[in-house]
């Protein structure tokens, strides 16, 4: 993760949200992946979530 702030020194967010069919339980599961840089303190925080 440290290549991150080396490589975009200003800021970064990654975000991601998906949808994948879930043959076991005959449905969908949804995931979301939200996480953001703090170049200051070089810590990464944010959420991931996901439901059936």
């Amino acid at each position: 993760m440290e290549d991150l702030f080396d490589k975009f020194p200003s800021w970064f967010s990654i975000w991601s949200e998906d949808l994948y069919d879930d043959k076991e339980r005959e449905g969908y599961l949804f995931q979301s992946v939200k996480l953001k840089g703090n170049i200051e303190t070089q810590r990464i925080t944010g959420t991931i979530y996901g439901r059936k």
